[in-house]
């Protein structure tokens, strides 16, 4: 399947649904013109809706490294399942929700917002998914203290610690870190 209107995943997908036993993709989408079918996106789709596509992608991380060594080519940051920042939230509405679907979790049931797969399924972390910068909000802030230092602040402290960092994160241009935040 070729991606040329951007519909290759969904095409695929639907055809897997009905009934389609093989499918001809790539890794990332590597391929002629706007590109092919990004086998790693179907099949990681497929398995966030509860069916295992039969490939192993515990390990992502190592399947892009080799991709990207031996072809040349990079994997974009925010590409689906892969990139760098796909398990990553700036965002404070997006960090408060994943704290909040993080806090509910139970046994087998991963349905945590913004998350639609456990990082951990592909070698990834859910401690990684929140990082600090000018976006962020009281939610960032207050599941990175707890998570990491298992410091619990009340709403009241947490709404005026957050806007400090806040104000950090502008003055330095920048993201922090957990232990500057710490």
């Amino acid at each position: 399947t070729h991606n040329d209107r951007g519909t290759g995943t969904a095409a695929t997908e639907l055809g897997l649904l009905a009934g389609a036993n093989r499918v001809v993709g790539t890794l990332f989408g590597n391929g002629e013109r706007t590109g092919n079918l990004d086998i790693v996106t179907v099949a990681l789709n497929m398995y966030s809706q509860g069916l295992h596509p039969g490939l192993d992608f515990s390990n992502l991380d190592r399947i892009r490294e080799t991709y990207e060594r031996t072809t040349g080519m990079t994997v974009h940051e925010r590409h689906p399942y892969g990139g760098d920042l796909v398990f990553t939230a700036f965002s404070g509405s997006h960090q408060d929700a994943i704290k909040k679907g993080m806090s509910k979790l139970q046994d087998g049931q991963w349905e945590v917002p913004y998350l639609p797969i456990d990082p951990g399924d592909v070698g990834s972390s859910y401690k990684e998914a929140i990082r600090v910068n000018s976006q962020s909000g009281k939610g960032g802030v207050g599941f990175l203290l707890e998570e990491h230092y298992g410091i619990n602040l009340p709403r009241e402290l947490l709404v005026e610690f957050a806007g400090m960092v806040q104000q950090l994160t502008e003055e330095l241009d920048r993201e922090v870190k957990t232990t500057e935040i710490y």
